[in-house]
């Protein structure tokens, strides 16, 4: 069984990139929505995203490297997840910010 020019350069690769960086941008609207209904300044928001950006391309070089053949879909899909529930962790936590402050 012989693999094909397209498939030995990767080229599946870039579209992996491509929503990796659809993946980011989701969860940091979704961020900054909650920033937005919170009353918390989104500007604050800015250094977490940043860095939680800096990790997807970070994952997506070490896929890269490491598994070539790899399915392109299963990184930003587990991404996508994993930012929306940070977001989701972030919302309880302003929340429970709100909710400490009131109470004293």
């Amino acid at each position: 069984m012989t693999i094909s020019k397209s498939a030995k350069k990767g080229h599946w690769r870039s579209a992996e990139g491509s929503a990796l960086l659809l993946a980011w941008l989701v969860g940091s609207f979704a961020w900054v929505l909650v920033d937005l209904a919170t009353g918390t300044d989104p500007k604050s928001a800015i250094i977490p995203l940043l860095i939680v950006g800096a990790l997807f391309v970070l994952a997506h070089f070490v896929v890269r490297w490491q598994a070539p053949f790899a399915d392109p879909i299963i990184l930003p899909v587990v991404a996508m997840l994993n930012f929306l529930g940070l977001a989701m962790i972030h919302r309880l936590d302003v929340a429970n910010r709100k909710l400490a402050l009131a109470n004293d």
